[in-house]
């Protein structure tokens, strides 16, 4: 058996406090501030808007969450060309 068959190690990682903020840019900027000192971050996974455009309602994400993907070695990079002779 070797050594590429072991699942990455769980870390459990420090949340930001749950409180109000009073605008969004305040929100992001705190929780930003919180999660860079700790050595992870958190972004916009997507975001609702209104009609009127207005965003509403917005997701976030932790940069480390999602489900792991093992890399394989057989893909190939696509290195062709859009010159024109």
């Amino acid at each position: 058996m070797d050594g590429n068959t072991a699942e990455p190690a769980l870390r459990v990682l420090e949340i930001p406090p749950d409180r109000q903020y009073a605008t969004l840019d305040e929100a992001e900027q705190s929780i930003d501030e919180f999660t860079s000192s700790r050595g992870y971050a958190v972004t916009r996974q997507r975001s609702d808007k209104n009609l009127d455009g207005e965003i509403y309602r917005v997701y976030l994400r932790c940069d480390r969450g999602g489900e792991y993907v093992e890399k394989t070695d057989d893909r190939k990079r696509n290195r062709t060309t859009r010159l024109i002779e």
